[in-house]
């Protein structure tokens, strides 16, 4: 028996199409950034709030923070949620989790800072004291869901839906601009 040399619709090794370098990588960085840039204002808002709840003399840098957390965890929950396949529903619970979880990665984040601050300061570090403090922040942010909740989880909510929606248009236009070639020419 000969085997053929043909091997019937594999790819060849170099051109992977799913994988990191692949083709369809760039739409979906889009659309989870997309998404990002969409929550970013949110977690502004949102910290900008908690910075004027703070007590006189503290320093105002929960909207950095709560900006930063929103982006990170709206790129991280649209990228594996719904970016390969948008649409209303998933888009409303990938937004919704970006409420959820983004005042624990808020408050893992200013532990962080405060962590490395303390480092540069002098002060003592180790492993147990880094345990304990992303601990505590970890509580502070499923605290922190009693009061910013009300405003983070429907406001990811409804803007995970919408953004589900524009790209399930946007990408099903798409496909049909392509089938009937450029504008203008037929």
């Amino acid at each position: 028996m000969e085997q053929s040399s043909d091997r019937g619709g594999m790819i060849p090794s170099g051109q992977i199409t799913n994988g990191s370098g692949g083709r369809f990588a760039r739409p979906l960085a889009r659309r989870s950034l997309a998404m990002a840039a969409a929550c970013a204002p949110a977690g502004l808002v949102v910290g900008a709030f908690a910075d004027s709840l703070a007590s006189p003399g503290a320093a105002r840098t929960m909207w950095l923070y709560g900006a930063a957390a929103a982006f990170a965890t709206g790129y991280v929950a649209w990228r594996s949620m719904v970016a390969a396949r948008p649409g209303l529903f998933r888009g409303a619970v990938a937004g919704a989790a970006v409420g959820v979880v983004s005042p624990a990665v808020c408050s893992v984040f200013i532990s962080a800072v405060e962590g490395v601050q303390g480092i540069l300061a002098g002060m003592p570090a180790g492993p147990g004291l880094l345990f304990k403090s992303l601990a505590i922040a970890a509580g502070m942010g499923v605290f922190s869901l009693f009061y910013a909740g009300w405003a983070t989880v429907p406001a990811g909510a409804l803007l995970g839906a919408v953004l589900g929606v524009i790209q399930k248009r946007s990408r099903q236009v798409r496909p049909a601009r392509e089938a009937n070639g450029p504008p203008g020419l037929t």
